[in-house]
């Protein structure tokens, strides 16, 4: 478990911090992919890297699986299945 009314696992907390940071990534990858057309239309974001075409969308959306996997991965091995599912 990651709480423990005598100590931190260390170890445990760091797999959980990179795993769940990995799968966030991912997400906010995905939705800038999936938002890229509304965010052509607003000043405040239509100079994002998608939009402008300084990152082509193949290599966007390979790179936000690779992350999810990488963070399930992770999840997956080194803290629990469900914690992984739940990620998921």
């Amino acid at each position: 478990m990651l709480v423990s009314t005598s100590h931190i696992k260390g170890w445990l907390l760091l797999t959980t911090l990179v795993g769940t940071s990995l799968v966030i990534a991912s997400a906010c990858v995905f939705n800038n992919y999936i938002d890229r057309g509304l965010d052509a239309k607003m000043a405040r974001t239509k100079r994002r890297a998608l939009v402008s075409g300084r990152i082509p969308v193949h290599i966007a959306l390979i790179y936000a699986t690779i992350l999810g996997l990488a963070g399930f991965a992770v999840l997956l091995v080194w803290v629990n299945w469900l914690t992984a599912l739940l990620e998921l």
